[in-house]
């Protein structure tokens, strides 16, 4: 299950290095991720210190592709 404040809200951004704990717990409810966890692993081996959370996201890109496919 999403958080109840899922698609609520402004931009967020989390510090990586004190906010990872916070960034899982709030998806813990949808179970293990093992992408999520790979996510923030590659990441951080590639520098990364912040994430931003938006919220109500539309990938422009993901739409164009689902319009070419539903073609």
């Amino acid at each position: 299950m999403l958080p109840v404040d899922f698609a609520a809200g402004e931009p967020r951004q989390f510090d990586l290095a004190h906010d990872w704990g916070a960034l899982r717990r709030r998806y813990g409810g949808l179970g293990q991720s093992p992408t999520l966890n790979w996510v923030y692993e590659h990441v951080s081996n590639l520098g990364a210190t912040v994430a931003l959370l938006e919220h109500e996201y539309i990938d422009g890109d993901y739409r164009e592709i689902l319009g070419v496919c539903a073609r």
